[in-house]
This record gives C-alpha cells, sequence and structure tokens, in this order.
C-alpha cells in the first residue's frame, strides 16, 4: 500500500503526525511528524504534483497573496488531490482580531476557483462539548441550505458562524 502524502501548511504549534507540516516559524522541537520551515507567501519548496492531500486549517488568512498561494497549493497537489481549509466567518468577531489576518471569508469566497479546483464547503457552528454540539447540528444544517440568506441578514449576528470549511478537489487538465 502506498502511503499518502500529506502536507499541513501553516502548522505552528499544531503539527499532525501523519504530515509534513510547514510553517514560517521553526516548531520542530514539538517533535510531531516531519517539520518544514517555509513561506506560503513564496514559492514552496516541493516538487509539482506531490502531494495528495493538504491540509490548511487558520491560515489561508494569513497569506498576503492569496492568489499566489493558491496557484503554489495547486502547482504542489496531484490531480484529484484534496485541499481541506478552514477559515473564520467575515461575521465573526475573532476574524478581525489577529492583525496578521489579510483576508476575510464568506461562504462563496473561493467560488472563482472554478477553474482549478471542485469546490465545496461548509459553515461550522461547532462547539466543544457534546451537548451544545447537538444544538448546533440543526442550526448547521439548515444554514448550509440558505448560506446567501445567513450572511446577508440578522440571521449570522443571532447564530454566529465561526468557520468556513472548503474542500478544493483539484481538477484533471
Amino acid at each position: 500500500m502506498v502511503k499518502k502524502m500529506k502536507l499541513n501548511i501553516g502548522s505552528g504549534i499544531r503539527p499532525l503526525p501523519d504530515c509534513i507540516n510547514l510553517d514560517i516559524e521553526d516548531y520542530s522541537h514539538i517533535g510531531i511528524g516531519k517539520f518544514v520551515r517555509g513561506d506560503f507567501d513564496k514559492k514552496l519548496p516541493f516538487k509539482d504534483d506531490f502531494f495528495d492531500e493538504i491540509i490548511m486549517e487558520c491560515s489561508l488568512e494569513h497569506c498576503k497573496d492569496i492568489w499566489f498561494t493558491i496557484k503554489e497549493v495547486h502547482r504542489i497537489l496531484k490531480p484529484k488531490g484534496k485541499v481541506t481549509c478552514q477559515v473564520p466567518h467575515f461575521r465573526f468577531p475573532n476574524a478581525y482580531m489577529p492583525l496578521t489576518h489579510h483576508y476575510y471569508f464568506g461562504y462563496n469566497s473561493l467560488d472563482g476557483l472554478n477553474n482549478l479546483f471542485e469546490v465545496r464547503k461548509e459553515l461550522q457552528f461547532y462547539c466543544n462539548n457534546e451537548t451544545t454540539r447537538k444544538l448546533t447540528r440543526p442550526i448547521s444544517w439548515f444554514f448550509n441550505k440558505i448560506p446567501r440568506l445567513y450572511e446577508m441578514t440578522l440571521l449570522c449576528l443571532i447564530f454566529p458562524c465561526p468557520r468556513i470549511k472548503f474542500e478544493l478537489i483539484k481538477k484533471i487538465r
């Protein structure tokens, strides 16, 4: 069985054991997974079509040039490879807190990538405890059926959505 190559971009202090973890800071001392120091605003130090899966959890909003980063991710991802990207929703108050955020995302923010990727998306109303999680499941299901209405009305202030999850599947040319 061939092992899938995975990259965790912007891993920071959350490296994953089954991934190559890439960050601008050196977190190799954490000792989880393989670590590569790199800047996702520059050419990534990997061959074309190298990774089967790329994870970008809370990192895409930190890019200075999002289109450059997306092109680099596309370059190093194998055809039919998957990018899982979680970003703060633009209506969530904490999306604006860190001064290092350069981009803010809504449900349709990555639709312009349809020529490179199949784009799947989901508003994520997550909670840490199981009781609250059970309550948010129906809310999540409902608002993912009407995302435009959710984002354009006061619903997003009454039921704030912390994150959006995008899955990008690289198209075969």
